[in-house]
């Protein structure tokens, strides 16, 4: 299956957009978990699984320069793409409300430890972070966001697992001093 998957992938590289359907048909279960983790299930919000991987779709068949060459690499594209569409749609909903009804994204850390963060706090850290190291906002959109394991990002970014450990650790710590600044 996976080698089915990057050729389709390589599909989509060249242009080919029948493609990029298949490839969400065939990895749809994985993206509504994925989508389903990071959204918290208490918030106050419209935005389901179902509704987060549907816009998934639509944000990456409406762009030209969408060229994913693994599947690793199209779920770090996943990964930044939820983050924005959760952002935007968190954005959209408190305009006005000063605060009430908070959206909030849950994570599952390194160690398995389940964190709830409302989504505005935490993309402004993300921010923060990105300005201070941008390969620990790689590593953290990657891992929250992506649900990629160290694994899998020590194959998409060629550094081992070792040193993606130690560096997450060092991440984690530096958004949690963030977040508490906040």
């Amino acid at each position: 299956m996976a080698g089915e998957i990057t050729l389709l992938l390589q599909a989509v590289s060249g242009g080919d957009r029948e493609a990029l359907g298949k490839v969400f048909d065939a990895l749809y279960p994985e993206l509504r978990q994925l989508a389903a983790r990071r959204l918290h299930p208490h918030a106050e919000s419209t935005l389901s699984p179902t509704i987060l991987v549907h816009e998934l779709y639509e944000k990456f068949a409406g762009s030209d320069g969408f060229a994913p060459s693994e599947r690793s690499h199209f779920f770090s594209c996943a990964a930044r793409a939820m983050r924005q569409i959760i952002v935007d749609h968190a954005r959209a909903r408190n305009s006005g409300k000063r605060g009430q009804g908070l959206t909030r994204v849950t994570y599952r850390d390194g160690d398995g430890v389940e964190n709830t963060l409302e989504v505005i706090s935490l993309d402004d850290a993300l921010k923060s972070l990105e300005q201070i190291d941008p390969d620990f906002h790689h590593l953290v959109e990657l891992r929250f966001f992506g649900g990629l394991s160290i694994r899998e990002i020590s194959e998409i970014d060629n550094v081992s697992a070792r040193t993606l450990t130690r560096r997450w650790r060092q991440a984690r710590a530096l958004l949690q001093a963030l977040l508490e600044e906040e």
